[in-house]
C-alpha cells in the first residue's frame, strides 16, 4: 500500500472513531428535560400587554423601548418554540447577569428513543447574549467554538429579513434575578416592513387562490338572515383538494383557513399582504354559525389560531378572552368556549399533518352540515359576570369549570370530523 493510500486510510478511520466517540458522547438515553408547554390565562394577559404597549404602529419612529419579560414567560415561550418546532423540551432560569438553558432534542432511532441534551450559560454582551458555557451530552464544548456556532446561526437568520429588522434594532439586553430587559430603537418603517415579510409569496399565492373563490361563492344570491359558514367552507374545500393533488394541503388548508378568518371578521387579506388591495374583493356578508355570528367568529379565529400556532395556546387564548369578558365585556360563556374549543381542534385536524389535512378535504369536500363541525351549544350557560362564574363554577381552577369543559369536550369528540 502507498504512502497516500495509507494516509487517507487512517484519516478515515480517524474520522469514523472521533465521529463515533462525538456519537457517544452526545447522544444519551433519558431527556434532560421532558415538560410540555401549560399556557394559563394570565400567560396570555401578560403577552397581550407586551404586544399592544410595543405595537409599532402605534409608536414614534426612532423611539426607544425597553420591554421587560418575566422569567416565567420566556421559559414558556421557549418551550413552546422548542416543542412546536424542534419537537423537544426546554428550561430557563433566570440568575443575576445570566440566562440558564437546558434543551432535549428527541431523535427518532428505531423502537427506543435517544435524545441529544445541552446545558449552556448565556451571559449579555453590549448588545445580545453568547455563551459561558456549553455542554452537549457528556461533551464540553469549548466557549470559543460555541461562540463561533452562533454567530453562523445568527448570520443565517439574518437573509430573513424580518430577523433582521428585529436584531438590528436590538440595543441592549439586561438579566436580572426575575426578568430579561431588551431595549430596542424603532425603525422609522418597522411596521410596514414586517408587514411586508409576513407573508412568503407561495402562501400569497395561496391566499389570492381563496380569496378569489370567496369572492364568487359571496356573489352569488344569499336568502335569509345571513351566510352560512358550511356554505363557504365546502367550496373552499373543494379547490384545497383540487390544489392539494400536486402541492402542500396542510399549506392549502392554513391559507383557506386565513383567509376565511379574514373574511368572518370583516377585515381585508390586505393588512397582512399590501398586494391583496388589487385581488378580488368578496361581497360582505354577515357569516353565521349556528344561527350567529359570534359563534361563527369564535369558530374561525380559533381554528387559525390552532393551525398557525398549536391547540394549546389556542385553547388558553379562547379561556383568557371569556376571562375577560366576564369583568365587564359580554360575560364568560361556554357558549363561545365550545365553539373556540371546536374551532381550536378543527384547525389541529387540518394540519397536523398532509394526510390529517387530506382527510379533512375529501370530508368537507363531499357534504358538509353545521353539526358535522360545531356541538350544540343552546344548553350551554353564558353571560356570566365574574362573580357568578365563580359562585356558579369555582373559576378556572374550579370542579364545577372542569365538569363543564369535560362535557364540551365529549360533544367536540363526537364531531365527524375528528374521525
Amino acid at each position: 500500500m502507498s504512502r497516500a493510500a495509507k494516509v487517507l486510510t487512517y484519516s478515515l478511520i480517524g474520522l469514523i472513531l472521533g465521529t463515533t466517540c462525538v456519537l457517544l458522547l452526545t447522544i444519551g438515553e433519558k431527556p434532560l428535560v421532558d415538560r410540555a408547554p401549560q399556557f394559563r390565562p394570565d400567560h396570555i394577559e401578560r403577552a397581550k400587554q407586551i404586544v399592544d404597549s410595543n405595537d409599532p404602529r402605534r409608536l414614534k419612529p426612532g423611539e426607544v423601548r425597553t420591554i421587560a419579560i418575566l422569567e416565567e414567560d420566556l421559559d414558556l415561550a421557549a418551550l413552546y418554540f422548542v416543542n412546536r418546532y424542534l419537537h423537544g423540551s426546554s428550561r430557563i432560569t433566570l440568575h443575576a447577569g445570566t440566562v440558564h438553558v437546558v434543551l432535549t432534542l428527541a431523535l427518532p432511532l428505531g423502537a427506543r428513543s435517544r435524545y441529544i441534551n445541552a446545558d449552556a450559560v448565556l451571559v449579555p454582551t453590549d448588545r445580545l447574549l453568547q455563551f459561558s458555557d456549553l455542554q452537549i451530552g457528556r461533551l464540553p464544548i469549548p466557549q470559543w467554538l460555541a461562540n463561533q456556532i452562533l454567530h453562523y446561526v445568527i448570520d443565517q437568520l439574518r437573509h430573513r429579513e424580518d430577523f433582521r429588522l428585529v436584531m438590528d434594532s436590538v440595543l441592549q439586553v439586561r438579566v436580572s434575578q426575575e426578568r430579561v430587559r431588551v431595549t430596542y430603537l424603532l425603525p422609522p418603517d418597522m411596521a410596514d416592513r414586517l408587514r411586508r415579510t409576513a407573508v412568503p409569496a407561495a402562501d400569497q399565492e395561496r391566499l389570492r387562490a381563496y380569496q378569489q373563490r370567496l369572492a364568487e361563492i359571496s356573489s352569488e344570491r344569499i336568502r335569509g338572515g345571513g351566510l352560512p359558514l358550511v356554505r363557504l367552507m365546502q367550496p373552499l374545500f373543494q379547490l384545497a383538494t383540487l390544489r392539494s393533488k400536486d402541492g402542500n394541503a396542510v399549506a392549502e388548508n392554513r391559507a383557506l383557513i386565513l383567509a376565511l378568518t379574514f373574511y368572518v371578521n370583516g377585515k381585508g387579506l390586505d393588512q397582512i399582504v399590501a398586494q391583496a388591495k388589487s385581488w378580488p374583493r368578496p361581497v360582505p356578508h354577515t357569516v353565521t354559525l349556528s344561527g350567529r355570528n359570534d359563534t361563527a367568529k369564535h369558530f374561525i379565529v380559533s381554528a387559525a389560531l390552532s393551525a398557525y400556532a398549536g391547540e394549546p395556546l389556542a385553547d388558553a387564548i379562547g379561556v383568557y378572552k371569556e376571562v375577560d369578558d366576564s369583568r365587564g365585556g359580554s360575560g364568560f360563556s361556554f357558549d363561545d368556549i365550545a365553539p373556540d374549543r371546536a374551532g381550536s381542534r378543527f384547525g389541529q385536524v387540518a394540519a397536523a399533518n398532509a394526510a390529517s389535512a387530506k382527510r379533512l378535504q375529501a370530508k368537507l369536500s363531499a357534504e358538509l352540515r353545521e353539526p358535522d363541525i360545531v356541538p350544540v351549544i343552546d344548553d350551554l350557560p353564558g353571560s356570566m359576570s365574574e362573580a357568578e362564574f365563580k359562585r356558579r363554577f369555582g373559576g378556572v381552577d374550579g370542579a364545577g369549570y372542569r365538569q363543564m369543559m369535560n362535557e364540551i369536550e365529549r360533544r367536540i369528540a363526537a364531531l365527524p370530523f375528528n374521525s
